[in-house]
């Protein structure tokens, strides 16, 4: 006797079909769901009968910021949350380094951007975790220059502004200073930034 099962998308069962169904395994993919509690029909169906069974789980907050952005791509995903950009993450052609909007990847991990239009400076900072000592960084326009908690620090890509009046800066050096994890894929040109608290 063959038995079919049928779910929400989110429910994804290691197969479709089966010959015996005493123990059917699957996985719920919680990427578009928002915290709180659900309970899910599952329809079992054989030749002779169908039986509704409730699948009940909870969607905890995440504690890590996972950030998925692709360069060329004006849209990124938070903890796979679609957020889009105004200005487009591009690779750098003399440093080879992807710049992205700094109010963009210091907000995702919640540190706050301050802007000095008199020196043209950009400042980041960011409050003690648990894992992560509190962090201030301070740019320049325009200049390799930079400051990591009031010690001197030399980039390998100066800040730019670029149309309608972004600031851009390095991923990886903004990324890891905040103590991320960067994954890249040149075959997707996908970026994934991961963040523990």
């Amino acid at each position: 006797m063959k038995v079919f099962v049928s779910a929400p998308y989110f429910i994804n069962f290691k197969q479709s079909t089966f010959t015996n169904p005493a123990m059917l395994t699957f996985i719920v993919d919680t990427t578009d769901l928002s915290v709180g509690s659900y309970t899910e029909i599952v329809k079992i169906k054989s030749d002779s009968d169908i039986i509704n069974c409730f699948i009940s789980f909870k969607v905890e907050p995440s504690s890590s910021i996972v950030l998925k952005l692709k360069v060329g791509l004006n849209i990124a995903y938070i903890n796979g949350r679609k957020v889009s950009l105004d200005t487009l993450p591009f690779i750098d052609s003399k440093s080879n380094r992807t710049l992205v909007p700094v109010r963009f990847i210091s907000e995702a991990f919640r540190a706050k951007v301050e802007w000095d239009p008199k020196e043209r400076k950009v400042s980041i900072k960011k409050g003690p975790s648990e894992h992560h000592d509190p962090v201030l960084i301070e740019l320049w326009i325009g200049s390799k220059k930079t400051s990591v908690n009031l010690k001197s620090v030399t980039i390998d890509v100066a800040p730019k502004i670029v149309p309608p009046g972004r600031t851009m800066v390095s991923l990886r050096f903004i990324a890891e200073t905040l103590g991320s994890t960067v994954k890249w894929d040149p075959i997707t040109r996908e970026i994934t930034i991961i963040y523990n608290p």
